[in-house]
C-alpha cells in the first residue's frame, strides 16, 4: 500500500489554492509547451511523511501510531509564496510555501518521525521543508517558465487551524491519485504551545 501522513487544508484555503493554480496554469501556458501535471485543488494537502509502498502487515501498527494524540497544541497554518525544486535552473516541482505555522509543523514532523522509526520505518534524513505541491513538470520546464511563475502573486491565501494529522492510502489512476484516510491523530488541546 502506498501511504503518507499529511495535514489537511480547509475548504476556504483549498478554494484559494484552486484560484492560484488557474492563474499559474495560464501563466505557464503563455510561455511555452511545458508538460505539467497540476494538483487538483480539492485534494491538496501538506505531506509530513511520505512512506511510499508499505507492506500491508505493517498497516495496523501505523494506524495505531498515527492515532495516538500528539502532545502538541493545535496551531494556525497560513500558506503563501511560491518556489520550485530544484531552486535554480529548470523547475521539476512547483510548490506553495508556509507563511505561518512552520515551527509547529516541524515539531509534528519530528514527533511522527519518532513514531515511524520505532516501527522500523526508514524516515527521510533530509531537513523537512514544509510545502504544498501545486504541480509536477513531466520533463524539466524551460527557464522562461520560472520567470512566468515568479510574476504570479501567491500572497495571502487565507489560514486554517490544524487540529489533526491523517494517515492516507494513495491509489494512482488515470484521473490522478485518490486518497483514502486510514487514521487520524489529534493534536492535544493541552499540548505544548507553539
Amino acid at each position: 500500500m502506498r501511504l503518507f501522513v499529511a495535514v489537511d487544508l480547509d475548504a476556504a484555503v483549498r478554494a484559494s489554492i484552486g484560484t492560484l493554480i488557474e492563474q499559474l496554469r495560464h501563466a505557464v501556458d503563455r510561455v511555452g509547451k511545458a508538460r505539467v501535471t497540476w494538483a487538483a485543488a480539492d485534494r491538496v494537502h501538506l505531506t509530513l511523511h511520505f512512506l511510499g509502498e508499505t507492506p500491508e502487515p505493517l498497516v495496523p501498527s501505523l494506524v495505531a501510531a498515527v492515532s495516538q494524540p500528539l502532545e502538541i497544541a493545535s496551531f494556525t497554518l497560513a500558506l503563501g509564496g511560491l518556489g520550485t525544486f530544484p531552486p535554480r535552473g529548470r523547475p521539476r516541482v512547483l510548490w506553495l510555501g508556509v507563511r505561518e505555522g512552520a515551527v509547529a509543523l516541524d515539531k509534528v514532523h519530528v514527533e511522527l518521525g519518532r513514531r515511524l522509526a520505532a516501527l522500523g520505518i526508514a524516515v527521510d534524513s533530509r531537513p523537512f521543508a514544509a510545502h504544498v505541491t501545486l504541480a509536477r513538470f513531466r520533463e524539466p520546464a524551460p527557464i522562461s517558465t520560472r520567470a512566468a511563475i515568479e510574476r504570479v502573486d501567491a500572497g495571502d491565501l487565507g489560514a486554517c487551524r490544524v487540529r489533526e494529522v491523517t494517515l492516507y492510502h494513495s491509489r494512482l489512476g488515470r484521473a490522478g491519485a485518490t486518497y483514502t484516510p486510514l487514521a487520524a491523530g489529534a493534536l492535544s488541546k493541552s499540548g505544548r504551545a507553539i
